[in-house]
């Protein structure tokens, strides 16, 4: 080609070079990798942040709930009788009947025998169902009475089990003892 009486020269290959078919397709599949770790990075801060709410709302609603229905109510009773546990609660009509029975409040004759409890120990007398929070161990929201007051916890799952066995221990202790005649001179 001449322009002008000058022939230029031809130009090399190498500029003229389109991209490869294989340059195109590691830049798709690098494209798609990091499109889909990117979302698979989301959907992990999602679903994280999603069950550290739901454990959050679980013990911000269930404690008020406990305390309203079950805590207060039962404290009034026990002020009544001066600090005691009550042996039999209200009527079946009664609001805390039914939260009793939510809340597993014990039977006549443990009521009995935790009412004659040492003012220092921690009595379990009303514990929710197992609540399996998720990223940490299940829990239970447990009512303890302590010289004569009541007040709602949180507790592990380990720790209730650990704590319930030694009261149903010391119940037992104390029913055997009841049961044993006195020694006479």
């Amino acid at each position: 080609m001449v322009a002008g009486g000058v022939q230029e020269a031809p130009k090399p290959a190498g500029d003229a070079r389109r991209a490869l078919p294989s340059d195109v397709a590691r830049r798709a599949q690098a494209k798609l990798l990091r499109g889909g770790l990117l979302c698979l990075a989301g959907l992990i801060v999602f679903f994280g942040v999603t069950l550290w709410k739901r454990n959050a709302l679980i013990h911000d609603q269930v404690l008020p709930a406990l305390t309203n229905d079950f805590v207060t109510p039962l404290q009034a009773i026990v002020n009544k009788q001066g600090g005691r546990l009550p042996i039999e609660l209200p009527a079946v009509e009664a609001p805390i009947a039914s939260a009793a029975r939510r809340y597993h409040y014990p039977g006549k004759d443990d009521a009995w025998i935790l009412r004659q409890c040492p003012d220092d120990l921690d009595v379990i007398v009303g514990h929710t169902d197992r609540f399996p929070l998720l990223i940490r161990p299940a829990e239970y929201c447990v009512v303890i009475l302590r010289r004569g007051i009541l007040r709602a916890e949180w507790m592990t799952e380990s720790d209730f089990s650990r704590r319930v066995e030694a009261q149903r221990e010391w119940i037992k202790k104390q029913k055997t003892a009841r049961r044993t005649p006195p020694k006479l001179p």
